[in-house]
């Protein structure tokens, strides 16, 4: 007997009815969110019961990705200063550059694109390790599962759709959902910080940030969406092709 979709097919992908008016639109809304988190929720769920570590770790190199670009423009406006300060009165030769507040400053700057450099490589690294261990689990989820089905369930199309659609994207695509929403966190303290920096200097310039960046980021979700759209929709027909 048939006792329900394999893991990572639970959600399934549909359509949530546009408004039908402007009375309507709560009710839009809250269907799109609940179902946005839901799924968002599961996907947590999934990767929590590979490894906490892995979602305590993205979310340290999201935070630390967040702040440290305002870190490095701190410390690039600290050098400029120091060396426009500096330029002409400088006259003590090499001993003189090393013990100035320039050269800590470089050093310091320096020091702040290594540790960058090694965390951008440990995030990596953690992301590939986790991939293949959500992976793994999933694997093993999937193929418990199909030992607890009678055979004529993989003769059933709307089965087997499921059943490839957890098979094909449910290992890394969990993974890759976490890195864009921890990605989404990073950017907001980025954004938020130098917003904050910004205002100090003029308090249009915030808003005229704002919006440069609002038309890239309705044509990146609008394309996103729809490659989504694509690759669930027509799963059985990519499968009917690899067929023939």
């Amino acid at each position: 007997m048939f006792h329900g979709p394999p893991p990572g097919a639970r959600f399934q992908y549909a359509k949530v009815t546009p408004p039908k008016n402007i009375a309507d639109v709560p009710r839009y809304l809250g269907e799109l969110l609940g179902g946005f988190f839901t799924r968002m929720g599961y996907i947590f769920k999934l990767v929590w019961k590979t490894g906490p570590w892995i979602l305590f770790a993205m979310l340290f190199f999201a935070v630390f990705q967040g702040v440290m670009p305002v870190v490095g423009s701190k410390i690039s406006e600290a050098v400029l200063n120091e060396l426009q300060s500096q330029f002409g009165l400088f006259d003590g030769g090499f001993a003189g550059f090393f013990g100035s507040t320039v050269f800590f400053l470089l050093v310091f700057m320096f020091t702040y694109n290594i540790l960058t450099s090694i965390v951008n490589t440990l995030k990596n690294t953690v992301t590939r390790i986790a991939g293949e261990l959500v992976v793994r689990t999933v694997k093993l989820e999937i193929m418990n599962k199909a030992r607890e089905l009678d055979l004529c369930s993989f003769d059933l199309p709307a089965f087997y759709e499921k059943l490839e659609n957890a098979n094909r994207e449910a290992g890394m695509r969990p993974i890759h959902i976490l890195s864009a929403t921890f990605n989404v966190i990073s950017a907001a303290i980025s954004v938020t910080s130098f917003i904050v920096v910004l205002a100090t200097l003029s308090p249009w310039a915030p808003l005229i940030m704002l919006a440069a960046a609002i038309p890239g980021a309705i044509v990146n979700y609008i394309y996103r969406h729809r490659n989504f759209r694509y690759m669930r929709i027509h799963s059985k027909e990519r499968r009917e092709m690899n067929y023939y």
